[in-house]
């Protein structure tokens, strides 16, 4: 019976192109299949049929082919370039090679100079920061790396010039990056149709440099009107403050703890580096054994995020890139001064007024400053805006925040 099997044996090879790579050879007591130069699609489901005079039987065999992956996609991106480091960010593979991705190699050399070095082998995500380069002019270029092998380098990015010193750099004319502290140079405006030359109801000048108030109370200053919300830090109420009839908004920090009066004290001191039109401002603060309390401008419009769900607003494609753009503008100012906000969302947009289009920046709760020599991790944040590397729990850069933006542009 095994001699009839095997003289009546069928091979019924699905997913498989007839190439002359491929070829059966029959033997005595086997059947064998041959592929040679093996490909990525000769990968797949194969059966094989075996039959006799009682009938037949089949069983499904899987090939899974494995090779070296392909280049890294696209070019390399350069950011946060500052005197003698930068960051370069990438993306991975399009075909991994049938196996995972297990790491990636970063390349350099000097621009005219004969040989590629490593400056890592074994990078487990998608970005690297490069540190300790004697200065000049460099190119650097990407290999992914999976079990079987690495792959051919990926695209080169231009040459980029490092220095000695600290003053933020820019790459070669052509290409984009955002230095760790680029110029603060607005961007250009445009008009808004109804809302006038300026379109964002924004008004100039009054900044305070605010120092907490421990010896009087905020109701000796200002008189406490309704609520206006509550979150897990505690809740903001509208206030009204006596000797002028300004009104503002309060946001009462729970205290219980030295922790907890510590993160209200840094949230003011970053808000006093963040003078900026675009981003809402502290007036006063003061403290007291069981609260922190933060005096801010009041923002009379509501969140952009009751816009964008109010059913009777006309959002054209122009408001919302007059809101991008303001947002970018605060942003821009933010990364200036070395800080990232870390949860920009809609609900953490406000508008000037009901009847303008201009916006601010709210909620600076958990924003950071960064020192290129400490990273940062963070595991905090709205989840649906979050940039991967929070989700990673890897080192915070100012392009977070831009991760956030390019959300909230797609929602809008």
């Amino acid at each position: 019976d095994a001699i009839e099997v095997l003289s009546s044996l069928l091979l019924l090879l699905l997913q498989l192109v007839s190439s002359p790579r491929v070829r059966v050879e029959a033997r005595e007591r086997e059947v064998r299949l041959v592929i040679e130069e093996v490909q990525a699609a000769d990968a797949g489901v194969y059966t094989l049929v075996v039959t006799n005079h009682s009938g037949s039987l089949q069983q499904p065999i899987r090939l899974s082919v494995t090779d070296r992956p392909q280049p890294p996609a696209g070019h390399p991106c350069v950011s946060e370039l500052i005197g003698g480091s930068l960051c370069l960010s990438w993306s991975g593979p399009c075909y991994d090679g049938g196996c995972a991705v297990r790491g990636y190699t970063v390349e350099a050399r000097r621009v005219g100079g004969p040989e590629w070095g490593p400056l890592v082998t074994d990078c487990g995500s998608t970005s690297y920061c490069v540190r300790g380069l004697e200065p000049g002019d460099y190119i650097f270029r990407i290999r992914a790396v999976n079990s079987c092998g690495s792959s051919d380098p990926g695209s080169e990015t231009p040459p980029i010039s490092l220095r000695a010193e600290t003053t933020p750099l820019s790459a070669n004319p052509g290409t984009l990056s955002t230095s760790l502290r680029p110029e603060t140079k607005p961007l250009g405006r445009q008009q808004t149709p109804g809302t006038g030359a300026r379109g964002d109801g924004e008004e100039e000048g009054e900044y305070h440099h605010v120092v907490i108030n421990r010896s009087q109370k905020v109701t000796d200053v200002y008189q406490q009107l309704e609520r206006l919300g509550v979150g897990k830090f505690g809740q903001v109420y509208k206030l009204l403050e006596r000797a002028s009839g300004r009104l503002c908004a309060g946001k009462y920090y729970k205290a219980r703890s030295a922790k907890d009066k510590q993160l209200a004290r840094n949230e003011i001191h970053i808000m006093n580096s963040l003078h900026h039109p675009r981003l809402v401002q502290c007036m006063a603060a003061f403290e007291t054994s069981t609260e922190i309390v933060m005096v801010m401008e009041y923002v009379a419009g509501g969140e952009l995020f009751e816009r964008l769900v109010d059913k009777d607003e006309e959002l054209t494609e122009q408001t919302c890139c007059w809101y991008v753009q303001q947002m970018l503008e605060g942003l821009q100012f933010m990364h200036s001064s070395g800080v990232v906000h870390l949860d920009l969302k809609p609900e953490n947009v406000v508008c000037v007024s009901p009847t303008c289009t201009g916006i601010k920046i709210i909620d600076f709760g958990l924003a950071q400053r960064l020192d290129p020599s400490a990273p940062v991790k963070v595991l905090c944040g709205t989840p649906e805006f979050v940039a991967p590397e929070v989700i990673n729990y890897e080192a915070v850069q100012f392009n977070t925040d831009t991760w956030s933006i390019g959300v909230i542009s797609y929602i809008l």
